[in-house]
């Protein structure tokens, strides 16, 4: 099941992301690694986590009409034991 789901138009370049610390990460915990894993032919421009290394983003562009795409985020945290992934469903729509 999908937690998220937005739309994007084929010829935009846009950002997405997600607030790992919010409800999720335990005191003292951040973020170490983020990896992004899209379909083809979803493009990813650039990748960032936030300076408080609790927030991650990705820029996307590309995509066909009419089709969803599943986006995931993979984190490691810095305890080196814990990994997640959160996945959004992108539908692709003209604007």
């Amino acid at each position: 099941m999908y937690r998220h789901c937005a739309v994007k138009d084929p010829d935009a370049t846009l950002d997405f992301g997600f607030d790992w610390g919010k409800h999720w990460l335990p005191d003292g915990v951040t973020i170490s690694t983020s990896e992004w894993i899209v379909d083809a032919p979803l493009t990813v421009v650039s990748t960032a986590v936030s300076d408080d290394n609790k927030k991650t983003l990705v820029i996307l562009s590309g995509g066909d009409v009419g089709s969803m795409y599943k986006v995931t985020n993979r984190v490691t945290l810095s305890d080196g034991v814990r990994t997640d992934d959160r996945t959004i469903k992108l539908i692709i729509q003209e604007k």
